[in-house]
């Protein structure tokens, strides 16, 4: 059985009750939203490289590098896409990056070479 959408109805139904600039939402509706994209470093968790991860949580993933006197590679995956690579012969350096991530993306950091790695996830307020 098909049943034919009205979308004119459903347009008419919803004008004026979708404010983008946010006027129709109270004050604590307006933190929350502000709130959707705050990191909450104090609960920042440690992740081992080379290992992928779902995120459970709306968040940022943090990757650092410092190398010396060596080569290495650095390469940040979320959900698949490669964010960002690093690939250095350089003899001292520091890398990072900082990215967000959403519940149920997956991300992933390989590396390789004689370097330091630190690999941080960061829930959001929202969380």
């Amino acid at each position: 059985m098909s049943k034919d959408i009205d979308y004119g109805s459903i347009l008419e139904s919803l004008n004026g009750k979708i404010d983008l600039d946010m006027n129709n939402t109270g004050s604590s509706g307006k933190s929350t939203a502000v709130g959707w994209g705050i990191p909450m470093y104090s609960t920042a968790v440690s992740k081992s490289c080379n290992t992928e991860y779902i995120s459970d949580l709306n968040g940022y993933v943090c990757c650092y590098t410092n190398y010396s006197s060596a080569s290495h590679n650095q390469s940040l995956y979320i959900g698949g896409v490669l964010i960002q690579h690093v690939g250095t012969d350089i003899v001292y350096g520091a890398t990072s990056v900082f990215a967000p991530v959403k519940i149920g993306q997956t991300y992933k950091i390989e590396t390789s070479g004689n370097k330091v790695f630190t690999m941080l996830f960061i829930p959001c307020s929202d969380s």
